[in-house]
């Protein structure tokens, strides 16, 4: 897959609400925003082992939105005028985009398609969704990594830039911090990822993966066989409750599922935003596992803020990537 076209993006997005365990940005919304965007021109996809004779000076950026999930995906017209102030901030030139994590495709496309930059073939996130900013596949491998220098657009159109801060909680704090100040969702590129790093830590090919489990959603067939990560649980079930703990900021709620194996045994699913914690008091699933919810009548996987009492569901819980084993909820 060398290029993405609108109907490559939407297959995407389909297999991209398999691994988003209920993060990101719910499905419609994104496929609302998809049809918004302007793809006379197909986004152009570099695999990793395409990055070599890379000039040293030249970095890769992430490009995500920070704030409510279920707030809407601001205007990034600004977008040319935000990756020519990084340059200008910090002397680097941009290579391309890296996706900062498995349910924010449509904002990395409208980037890639207003910047004319292409899109990494992988994520920083390590094939999935993450509930905070500073938690990513770099931090897991002890590789030294910043969010920052950024530059932030916000809701009213106002640009920033952010310096280099010294750890990933410092980029969490401002950027969240200022979302809170404008009331509302923030978008923001910005890192300094070579080309060398990618080639050796982030070396998933998240985009084709994701495009790959669309396929097999649209024809009905198995889209777990397309999953690389290992499958340790399923069960169809049936939610029962839905109780909001917080509506403000991260969506933090609990859902009740009374499922078939074993039979008549009511799971209850933690969220904050993702899926961060599957259990019936007996088996315990949590964060960094990826907790599903797929919906076989819509024929994909639900956003956390979708989730309705009576709702049928197939439950599916994978191990996430190696990497993963390092991290610590400490």
């Amino acid at each position: 897959m060398k290029k993405i076209s609108l109907k490559n993006a939407k297959t995407m997005i389909k297999g991209a609400s398999i691994l988003s365990c209920g993060g990101g940005l719910p499905y419609i919304e994104q496929n609302t925003y998809l049809d918004s965007l302007n793809f006379k021109k197909n986004v152009k996809i570099l695999n990793p082992d395409e990055l070599s004779g890379m000039e040293s000076n030249t970095v890769f950026v992430t490009a995500s939105e920070i704030g409510p999930a279920d707030d809407p995906p601001i205007d990034k017209t600004k977008v040319p005028e935000m990756i020519q102030l990084f340059i200008k901030k910090t002397g680097k030139q941009v290579g391309g985009i890296m996706p900062v994590e498995i349910g924010q495709e449509s904002i990395v496309f409208d980037t890639a398609l207003k910047s004319n930059l292409p899109i990494i073939n992988s994520d920083l996130a390590g094939l999935r969704a993450v509930p905070k900013a500073s938690m990513n596949a770099l931090k897991m491998q002890n590789v030294p990594f910043t969010r920052s220098p950024l530059v932030v657009l916000t809701n009213a159109g106002k640009i920033l830039f952010i310096d280099k801060n010294n750890s990933l909680e410092e980029d969490e704090k401002q950027l969240r911090q200022i979302a809170r100040d404008t009331h509302g969702v923030i978008f923001a590129i910005g890192g300094f990822i070579t080309a060398p790093i990618i080639q050796k830590y982030l070396n998933h090919a998240s985009q084709k993966t994701i495009y790959d489990i669309g396929i097999c959603i649209e024809k009905h067939t198995d889209f777990v066989k397309k999953v690389p990560l290992p499958l340790v649980y399923s069960a169809q079930g049936i939610i029962q409750k839905i109780t909001n703990i917080n509506t403000s900021g991260f969506s933090e709620k609990e859902a009740c599922i009374l499922v078939d194996q074993p039979h008549n045994n009511t799971f209850t699913v933690s969220i904050k935003n993702e899926y961060m914690k599957l259990t019936n008091g007996n088996h315990t699933f949590q964060f960094p596992q990826l907790i599903t919810l797929f919906s076989k009548n819509l024929g994909r996987g639900l956003s956390s803020s979708e989730l309705t009492a009576g709702m049928a569901v197939q439950i599916y819980v994978f191990n996430p990537l190696p990497c993963w084993n390092n991290f610590s909820s400490n």
